[in-house]
């Protein structure tokens, strides 16, 4: 019977499929049999490729930089297809204040990547160990490096605790062009942070600044600057394991290799 076959092979690929010919909503069969030991490989391996599907925080930050466009693209979409009144005041600032809140989200997930991988680092291998003080430097690298995730993460905190203002949105209609929306960070409300103000370099930046810099500008620049740090940091905390056998579950995870994906993914 299907029970004792079960039980003499225990480990095996199983397949479920659909039959309408048979009253299951699914149908399982085994299609590969496993002995003992290549089932704890495989089982091992997509436990290591599942830990780190769920702690790859890279992928909160692509999704959310995507949610962000796709928000002020339906904004824009509004605009163009005259669904949208500006002359009505309360319809644009409803519109403004979901663009500040997606990219309060954005942002946050930028600020997030940093601090839970730099706490996992920790976790696994001790505070102030070769490798947390190597991940360390690697996000001052990012911060020094690139303007762009600096005036990000302090956008975000100027947000959240000075005034949204920070965050400008400015949209236009036209009767015989495109609509546009303009992204910008204000110079003023930025001027107003102790954060930026009180640090000298923060400051000589700001006071530099000849306009609002466009934060779309800022988002393009990020994933050049985070993209080849993520990969090293990947490497270090889930080092390749020597592949056996045939490699089933190996292959897999070498294709969805998370740091392997191109800078550009945002």
């Amino acid at each position: 019977s299907d029970d004792e076959y079960a039980i003499a092979h225990p480990y095996g690929a199983i397949l479920g499929y659909q039959d309408p010919a048979v009253e299951a909503d699914i149908i399982f069969t085994q299609v590969c049999e496993f002995t003992e030991d290549e089932h704890n490989r495989y089982a091992e391996a997509y436990d290591r490729l599942k830990r780190q599907l769920d702690q790859d925080l890279f992928s909160y930050v692509s999704d959310m930089s995507d949610s962000f466009v796709d928000v002020v693209c339906s904004v824009l979409r509004e605009i163009q297809d005259q669904t949208l009144s500006l002359s009505n005041m309360e319809e644009p600032h409803k519109r403004i204040r979901r663009i500040r809140s997606a990219l309060i989200a954005f942002t946050s997930a930028v600020h997030s990547h940093q601090d839970q991988t730099l706490y996992q680092v920790k976790h696994k291998f001790g505070d102030g160990s070769d490798e947390h003080l190597a991940v360390k430097k690697l996000f001052n690298d990012i911060h020094s490096n690139c303007s762009a995730y600096r005036w990000l993460i302090e956008l975000r905190h100027v947000m959240l605790h000075v005034n949204m203002d920070a965050f400008t949105v400015a949209m236009t209609a036209r009767l015989h062009a495109d609509a546009t929306i303009e992204l910008g960070m204000s110079r003023y409300w930025m001027s107003k942070s102790s954060g930026v103000m009180e640090k000298a370099y923060k400051r000589t930046e700001l006071e530099a600044m000849t306009e609002n810099p466009s934060v779309l500008d800022m988002i393009k620049d990020l994933p050049p600057a985070l993209g080849p740090p993520h990969d090293e940091i990947d490497a270090l905390m889930y080092p390749a394991a020597p592949v056996r056998g045939d490699g089933l579950f190996a292959q897999a995870a070498d294709g969805h290799h998370l740091g392997a994906l191109p800078a550009e993914r945002f």
